[in-house]
Parts: C-alpha cells; sequence; structure tokens
C-alpha cells in the first residue's frame, strides 16, 4: 500500500462492513480513487474511478477463500487481432 493514502470512510462492525478509500500518492495515476467494500470480513464491492472520469463497479458474490486453484486457470491467450495494453511497466515504474 506504499503507492496509496488509505482511509477507512465507514467502519460498521455490528453490520460487518468495512470501506477502506485509496488514493494515489503520486501524480499520474490511472486509477483517481479506489474504493474497497467488505461484508463479514469478505470482499463484497471494488469502485474505481480513473483520471478520464469513467467509474467501473465490481460487485463480488459467493466468494470463496483460500480456494486451492488449478494454475492452467490463470493462462489466458489473447485472440488474434486483439489488442494488448500491457500496464505492468507502469506499475514497476509507480513502485518505490
Amino acid at each position: 500500500m506504499a503507492s496509496y493514502h488509505v482511509t477507512i470512510l465507514i467502519d460498521q462492525k455490528k453490520k460487518g462492513q468495512l470501506l477502506f478509500e485509496l488514493k494515489p500518492k503520486a501524480e499520474g495515476s490511472v486509477f483517481e480513487s479506489v474504493h474497497v467494500l467488505f461484508s463479514k470480513g469478505k470482499i463484497s464491492e471494488l469502485l474505481m474511478k480513473d483520471s478520464m472520469g469513467q467509474q467501473t463497479t465490481v460487485t463480488f458474490q459467493k466468494v470463496k477463500m483460500n480456494e486451492s486453484l488449478n494454475s492452467r486457470l490463470f493462462i489466458f491467450t489473447p485472440p488474434e487481432g486483439v489488442d494488448i495494453i500491457d500496464s505492468r511497466e507502469r506499475l514497476l515504474e509507480e513502485s518505490p
């Protein structure tokens, strides 16, 4: 988390909810902010606002933790003709 300022926005232990806001420390980041909501100890929602004003919400359901997964599930071969945007170099440049 060294690249982000982290703030707890909601801490409702009785309801089992925690909401975190992450804002980049450095300028020029892809994301303006990221909100992560946990319900009963599991991630339930991710809200990302990018530097162009677009907002993306990802909702998680039926979350399972620490499941054993076959590594072949993570092999991805992009279809022919698809443009690939590889932001790994940018992430490495932002790392301290």
